[in-house]
């Protein structure tokens, strides 16, 4: 079984595809996962680019350290563009 790994540049978001597979990894553990700005962005590519590849059947979007996600990083609204 083939196991294909792509991460962010600043490593925040992992994918894994394999057999069928797709596994979205949101790691940001020091803010419960909490997504900022460029990481929504981010992770808009990524499902594009999941969506675009006809051998996946399955998405699981998940978060590290036994947490999902909390959500926007509000502390990041602060900077987003307008």
């Amino acid at each position: 079984m083939r196991i294909l790994i792509s991460r962010t540049a600043d490593g925040k978001i992992t994918l894994q595809e394999t057999s069928k597979i797709a596994i979205i990894t949101i790691r940001r553990d020091h803010a419960q996962n909490a997504l900022t700005y460029s990481m929504w962005n981010e992770l808009a590519c990524i499902a594009k680019k999941v969506g675009a590849n006809s051998k996946n059947k399955v998405l699981i979007i998940r978060g590290s350290s036994g947490q999902f996600s909390a959500g926007s990083d509000i502390k990041d609204f602060l900077e987003c563009p307008q």
